[in-house]
């Protein structure tokens, strides 16, 4: 199971990105929480509306559970993976949107939460989140019986960490230029 995520601030251009219709099969928005927002553009709108007390620059939390091709999750897991994730970056109780895309057959879900605490006007930190996603990927696939993963930060028992992996904004850059990052990157290493 891969988790990755991160801060962001855009919640229109997200809703958007989230509602995409023409590079994914199916769009269905599970769940919107703790919002007055009725779908997914206000309630992403709002949630970043709760940052405008704060100087926060990026108060939305955007993460995407994504399971390997040949692994499915009942509903019942899907909620279980969310929760785990939402646990573990301390998230617990904050307003969220749910979305699931079914992209080539494969099944994954985006949840979005917002950073700020109302109560103490906030954001919530976000740090070390690449390693709580991992440590959230594996609890997972041990409790669902899935093939391991093998991560970059936790559990590499001595294996060497796996290279990189293109970033979203390079993978965007290849769909519209052609190109596949990876080759290029083996290209400039040869020069």
């Amino acid at each position: 199971m891969i988790i990755k995520g991160g801060t962001r601030a855009g919640g229109a251009d997200l809703g958007v990105h989230l509602n995409r219709t023409d590079t994914n099969e199916r769009v269905r928005v599970l769940e919107l929480r703790g919002v007055a927002g009725v779908n997914l553009d206000q309630a992403l709108r709002e949630m970043e509306a709760f940052g405008a007390g704060t100087r926060c620059k990026s108060p939305l939390y955007h993460a995407n559970i994504d399971p390997r091709a040949d692994e499915r999750l009942t509903p019942e897991q899907w909620g279980r993976a969310v929760d785990a994730l939402e646990a573990k970056l301390g998230f617990t109780g904050q307003p969220r949107a749910l979305v699931q895309h079914v992209k080539e057959g494969r099944e994954h879900v985006h949840v979005v939460w917002s950073r700020i605490d109302i109560e103490r006007n906030r954001a919530i930190p976000d740090s070390h989140n690449y390693r709580k996603h991992e440590e959230v990927a594996r609890v997972l696939e041990r409790e669902f019986g899935h093939e391991r993963v093998q991560g970059a930060h936790v559990e590499r028992e001595g294996k060497e960490r796996p290279a990189r992996t293109p970033s979203h904004a390079e993978m965007q850059q290849a769909e519209r230029s052609g190109l596949d990052p990876k080759a290029i990157k083996a290209e400039i290493t040869a020069l």
